[in-house]
């Protein structure tokens, strides 16, 4: 069944963007003014999400919705193509669009108005190769990690697909990880933030993944997570983590230091299983998973 996703916008202290259906959840503020400016019939649950330099909006489900930074709808690409799902979706230095491809175990790479580039990946534990690949992050030197969550590793590679290392293996010691979903770049340091989703926590590594720290734990209580599914760095380099089962968005200082979080954020929209996340100027950007193809943007 298709869902229609009603895209607002409201003003708090900045700006709040929404997609999705009608609840009524707490705001932490009052709204100034509320609008809906997109609405859409789409067929799948949005689980990415995903923003170019010029604030343009890429949208993860089953296809690649690009939508303008004022939510005006631009183009779409890959409908049918990926079976059984996408599982992750980074925007390069340049504008190139580079998407997870998990049911065929590679990586796809498009221009920024889904033209296809390039593609690698086979199934397999060999270099290069993925099982079930889930989450992915470019560099602002146009570095590619993917995060390879059956095999649990990061995988490293150039821009156009050449093989250039990995890091990671099962285990829950320091730089092991257990199935990891998400990764996210801090573009001044250089530094891999990962979503180690199976361990419960965050795991921050140097660009070429020699281990730095760590924080979390099992749990809902704050600074804990229940399966981390997403994870962005904002500008000034805090790290914010979609707590998937907790309903939730944690917020931490770049060496983990627990700051706050929200799970009701919006008062036309609410976080149900969040999975994507990203960050601009704007707001912050979400794609719930059991919230039929929406994704939210707050500020």
């Amino acid at each position: 069944m298709k869902a229609r996703v009603s895209v607002m916008m409201l003003v708090l202290s900045g700006l709040l963007f929404t997609m999705g259906c009608q609840r009524s959840p707490v705001s932490p503020t009052s709204p100034v003014s509320m609008s809906i400016f997109y609405t859409a019939q789409l067929g799948t649950p949005g689980v990415g999400v995903a923003l170019n330099a010029s604030g343009d909006v890429y949208v993860e489900n089953k296809q690649i919705s690009q939508l303008s930074a004022n939510g005006t709808p631009m183009t779409q690409w890959g409908n049918g193509v990926w079976t059984p799902s996408i599982a992750g979706i980074g925007i390069g230095p340049s504008g190139n669009v580079y998407v997870v491809d998990e049911g065929n175990n590679r990586v796809d790479k498009f221009s920024s108005n889904g033209s296809p580039i390039t593609e690698w990946g086979t199934f397999g534990k060999g270099q290069g190769q993925f099982e079930s690949p889930n989450g992915i992050a470019i560099s602002a030197s146009g570095i590619v990690y993917v995060a390879d969550s059956i095999n649990c590793r990061i995988e490293e590679f150039s821009s156009t697909g050449t093989y250039l290392g990995a890091w990671g293996s099962l285990g829950h010691g320091n730089g092991q990880l257990n199935t990891p979903t998400a990764i996210a770049v801090n573009n001044t340091s250089g530094d891999v933030y990962v979503a180690d989703f199976g361990n419960q926590r965050v795991q921050e590594f140097t660009s070429t993944g020699t281990y730095i720290t760590q924080w979390g734990s099992k749990g809902n209580s704050a600074g804990q997570f229940s399966a981390p599914a997403g994870i962005a760095i904002s500008s000034s380099g805090n790290v914010f983590v979609a707590d998937d089962s907790s309903d939730r968005i944690q917020e931490f200082s770049s060496s983990g230091i627990y700051i706050t979080q929200w799970n009701t954020p919006a008062v036309s929209g609410y976080l149900d299983q969040p999975d994507g996340i990203a960050i601009n100027a704007n707001g912050i950007y979400i794609a719930n998973e059991l919230m039929p193809s929406t994704a939210s943007v707050y500020n």
